[in-house]
């Protein structure tokens, strides 16, 4: 099993492979992170 862990809020991901593992956080980012980036705070309510 491989884990990723998202840098910004702590949350662990784990796949078989790495690469799955850095899917799960590029997603779990690019879903969560890049809204905040763009001044989008809804989705914490």
């Amino acid at each position: 099993m491989s884990k990723s862990k998202c840098s910004e809020c702590g949350k662990e991901f784990t796949a078989k492979t790495k690469n799955e593992a850095f899917d799960q956080l590029k997603e779990h980012r690019k879903e969560e992170h890049l809204k905040r980036d763009k001044g989008d705070f809804s989705y914490t309510k």
